[in-house]
């Protein structure tokens, strides 16, 4: 019998407020318990309405509810490391989606070799040492089962990556330059709509970014792509560090800016497999209480 363990602790997959730790997820249990009588959740944050016990969240309404409009379990700035317990690295690496090309019905294998201080947290489908799959269609076939790409999140060590080169744009900005990043570096236009699609309402709120973007050389170095046959392999992710939090109107003025400008490169590949993977990174909320990387 073949066992499939579902990794649940993801940074898209959490439904948790970031004034609320593991185990406090759960946004039904308040209606099942005590509807009159002594409030078991006294100190807790909870409150009495209608003489039920309800969350302090229960008047901002379900769009408002922990990810629908961030990436994560937020805290200011950055993550919430309370919510990964695995996590050591500085940052997680947000929804990475893998773009598989080559001939129809050629067989492939993809294994992630992550760093010491970096980690898997969740995959889509499910990931144990390598992903085997089949290219079919514009598409994976992995299975028996059809993917349009392979995604993943993971905790990633943030000393590994570069911090000098980016650039920093203000709110309007931010999706025009990081869809021009990407047209630049190569990325097909399925690929930056699904970006679009995804993150285009995922961006914390803020009045400007900084934007440091990493690509084959630094990705590398905490999570290596590795396949069978070998590939002609495009990455890029953004690290994206908020300057100004529209809600708490605070600057933040610890995290250092990029030196200089950041280029794009283009790599074009049109034989053989080709793999292309784009994702957006955040810094935990302690980074910005410590020293910059």
């Amino acid at each position: 019998m073949k066992i499939i363990l579902a990794i649940i602790l993801s940074s898209f997959f959490i439904g948790s407020s970031y004034a609320m730790g593991i185990g406090n997820d759960c946004i039904h249990c308040m209606y099942y318990q005590n509807y009159m009588g002594i409030n078991p959740y006294q100190n807790t944050g909870y409150e009495q309405i209608h003489q039920y016990y309800s969350p302090w969240w229960y008047r901002y309404s379900a769009p408002q509810y922990t990810n629908y409009n961030r990436p994560a379990p937020w805290m200011q700035w950055g993550m919430n490391g309370h919510h990964f317990p695995t996590h050591q690295g500085g940052g997680v690496m947000g929804k990475p989606n893998v773009y598989v090309y080559g001939s129809n019905n050629t067989e492939f294998e993809i294994s992630i070799k992550f760093s010491e201080k970096s980690n898997l947290l969740s995959a889509i489908p499910s990931y144990q040492k390598v992903w085997r799959g089949k290219i079919v269609n514009n598409g994976i076939l992995h299975e028996n089962a059809f993917y349009r790409y392979y995604y993943y999140d993971y905790g990633v060590d943030i000393s590994k990556l570069q911090w000098e080169s980016g650039k920093c744009v203000k709110d309007d900005e931010l999706m025009g330059y990081l869809n021009n990043v990407l047209n630049q570096s190569g990325f097909r236009k399925k690929e930056i709509d699904d970006f679009n699609e995804y993150w285009s309402y995922k961006m914390p709120p803020g009045d400007s970014y900084c934007v440091y973007p990493q690509r084959n050389k630094e990705l590398n170095k905490v999570a290596r792509l590795e396949t069978k046959p070998a590939a002609i392999i495009n990455r890029l992710s953004f690290f994206i560090v908020p300057q100004v939090e529209k809600d708490l109107n605070r600057k933040v003025s610890s995290f250092k800016k990029p030196s200089r400008e950041w280029k794009a490169e283009k790599q074009n590949a049109n034989q053989g497999i080709v793999i292309n993977e784009w994702g957006v990174g955040w810094l935990d909320q302690a980074q910005f209480e410590t020293n910059n990387p």
